[in-house]
């Protein structure tokens, strides 16, 4: 695990035993306040109802809930081949 402090925000990575990397976490400052970084992602990325988060790449950026209050996680999306369509 990797464990970036600026000012105090922080970003957590997690890796697994082989060093290949697993998630990112961001915990903001203010996570009352998580407005201004959603307008952000809501401007920078689309956003997708089926996965629940902002589409980076082959990732997800999630808003999770924790004991301290909300915050980020990016995560690999999972494959979509199993995933039913309803019409």
């Amino acid at each position: 695990m990797i464990e970036i402090v600026s000012g105090t925000d922080v970003l957590t990575c997690i890796f697994d035993e082989n060093d290949v990397y697993i998630s990112a976490s961001l915990f903001p400052d203010d996570r009352d306040n998580m407005k201004p970084y959603i307008d952000y992602c809501n401007k920078a990325y689309e956003y997708s109802y089926l996965v629940g988060g902002w589409l980076i790449e082959n990732h997800c950026l999630h808003i999770k809930s924790g004991e301290d209050g909300y915050f980020f996680a990016l995560l690999p999306l999972p494959p979509l081949r199993n995933i039913k369509t309803v019409y």
